[in-house]
């Protein structure tokens, strides 16, 4: 099942490449990333992650709409990125900026539900770097309307308990990354330890999350 739905998100991503690829302007700036259990939505133009939701689905019924649990999130720096692609074709979202590179999926590898941003770069650079977001019960999210569901006015709020946290981890050979992670608590999600069990597996682990979700995704494309 799981492969079945990375199959079909590599061929959408393949889709948008290709678009890019033949020199057409683009009009498409929102990237989706999204490992079956959450998914992010990244907008280049605003340079933002507008939002964070905890299911692929839109509802859980008629009447109840599924609400992101984070959004509006941007890095708190003056640079604008150079770049920003999927990353050899799969769900990795990379923004290019000058001296570092930002990374946002939520991931294949761990499929659980936390959505990282991990940057990469010279410790002394990407160890400054910090997020400023929108998150809360009840939140209005500022500059955001949910134009997939039919009230195209409709303001999007956000819901849960959010959890938190960064650490910078050395994977060798001065291979400095620094990973945000963002999970929610609420009726339907209680691990309240998960940021903490992923910082400890992290700054234990030799090898960095970035390229093993881009290989893990590399061998999927050789299976198909």
């Amino acid at each position: 099942m799981r492969n079945k739905i990375i199959f079909i998100f590599v061929l959408i991503v393949c889709f948008n490449n290709n678009v890019v690829t033949q020199n057409i302007k683009q009009s498409y700036f929102k990237l989706t990333t999204s490992n079956g259990l959450i998914t992010a939505v990244y907008n280049s133009k605003k340079e933002t992650v507008e939002y964070v939701f905890p299911h692929i689905f839109e509802n859980y019924d008629s009447s109840l709409f599924v609400k992101p649990f984070i959004g509006n999130i941007k890095l708190n720096t003056d640079q604008h990125p150079l770049t920003t692609e999927y990353t050899e074709n799969t769900h990795v979202i990379c923004a290019e900026y000058k001296g570092f590179s930002v990374y946002y999926f939520a991931s294949f590898v761990n499929c659980y539900k936390i959505f990282y941003i991990a940057i990469k770069g010279d410790k002394e650079i990407i160890n400054n770097i910090s997020l400023e977001y929108e998150s809360g019960e009840g939140k209005l999210l500022s500059g955001i309307n949910l134009l997939t569901n039919s009230h195209s006015d409709l303001s999007v709020r956000t819901s849960g308990t959010l959890l938190s946290g960064n650490v910078l981890c050395d994977n060798g050979n001065k291979n400095f990354v620094k990973y945000f992670m963002f999970s929610l608590v609420d009726c339907f999600h209680n691990d309240r330890k998960i940021i903490i069990n992923e910082i400890e597996r992290l700054r234990n682990s030799k090898n960095s999350l970035i390229d093993e979700e881009i290989n893990y995704l590399k061998n999927i494309f050789l299976k198909h």
